[in-house]
This record gives structure tokens, sequence and C-alpha cells, in this order.
């Protein structure tokens, strides 16, 4: 099975879980599309950056406090289309000497958020949690190997349910990886995204 059709099986397999208990009070599940940009740096030797569109999937417990803000515990996984990322002059970070991130494979992002209405029957909400990041990074000179990265994450956003059913949702999310597994060579990798989702 080829890298994209792991990526499909896993944002199917995250709708039907999230699916066969949708009818449940407050829980929700949806689909994203969005756009990251990814810029990593290693302790003053490199720097290394990329965009990409971004498919995702996420599963989260909503509960109304008193009928006005409400808070919400949520998963959700992003892959990016394109997670590849290059030095500045345009070369393959995964051919070079510099113990960046070269390629993201995907992200899962663990949050709380808190939200309020602030009128036209739109939500603004904040959010935080942990950032989980698989990829590709130089751990030395010519040594590529497959690494898991976790840090925090934070967004800001605003929602808006819709008539008949359905919440469309735009956020903009920032990701900051600190601590990575090899860790031989420090990296950092810093994520900047806008996302729109539809949420049943």
């Amino acid at each position: 099975m080829n890298m994209t059709n792991k990526r499909a099986a896993i944002i199917v397999a995250v709708a039907a879980l999230a699916a066969s208990t949708a009818q449940a009070d407050g829980i929700y599940y949806g689909g994203s599309l969005g756009y990251l940009q990814m810029e990593s740096t290693s302790d003053g030797i490199g720097e290394t950056s990329g965009e990409s569109v971004v498919v995702g999937g996420l599963l989260g417990y909503r509960a109304d406090i008193g009928g006005g803000p409400f808070w919400a515990a949520e998963l959700n996984v992003d892959f990016p289309v394109d997670g590849e990322m290059s030095y500045s002059g345009g070369a393959d970070s995964c051919t070079d000497f510099s113990p960046d991130w070269c390629d993201i494979d995907a992200l899962a992002r663990v949050r709380g958020l808190y939200g309020v209405p602030v009128g036209g029957g739109y939500d603004l909400f904040g959010s935080a949690g942990l950032a989980i990041v698989t990829g590709v990074a130089e751990d030395g000179g010519g040594v590529y190997a497959d690494t898991v990265g976790t840090g925090f994450t934070a967004g800001i956003g605003v929602q808006r349910a819709l008539a008949g059913s359905g919440t469309a949702r735009l956020e903009v999310i920032y990701d900051s990886i600190e601590n990575t597994d090899p860790d031989d060579f420090e990296k950092a990798l810093e994520n900047v995204g806008i996302t729109a989702s539809f949420l049943f």
C-alpha cells in the first residue's frame, strides 16, 4: 500500500469511527482541507522550509456552558500532499548535510478548545494542546531517519452552524515542535497553517 492509499485509509477509518458514535450527545466529526507552511532549523547549522496543501479528519466532543460559551476536546490528523522541504537555494533537504526536518508525513493534534458566541450565529474559539509530527529528519551527516517530534499547538478560529446540518469552520493554527526521536542533533520545526473544516 503506497503512502497516498495509507493516508486515505486512515481518514476513512477516523470518519467511520466518528460516524459510529456521531449520535451520542456532544460528539462531532469532520473533514478538513488547508494550507501549511513548514520551517525547520538546526542549532545554527541549517534551515529548511516547505509548503503544502493538507487534507485531514477530526473527531471531538463539545459541551455547552450555560447555553453560551462552550469547550471541546478534539483530535485531528492532517496529511501534507507534499511534505518535502528544501533549502533556500532549492536543494533537496533529504540529500544534503544539515540535521533538519526534510519531509513531513503526518501531523496529529490533541487539543482543547474554548469558544464564545459573537453574534450572527458565529462562534469565536481558541485552541491549545499537544502536536505530534512524523516524517524524516537528517540526524547527522547523510543519516536520514524516520523521526517523531512532539511540541505544542495553538490556534484561533471561527465557526458557524449551517441551516439544516453541519458546521463550517475556518482557523489558523501554529505548531512548535522542539522534541524529536532520534535526538542526536537538536532541531526544531514550526508550522503555520490555515484550515477549512466541515463538522457533523
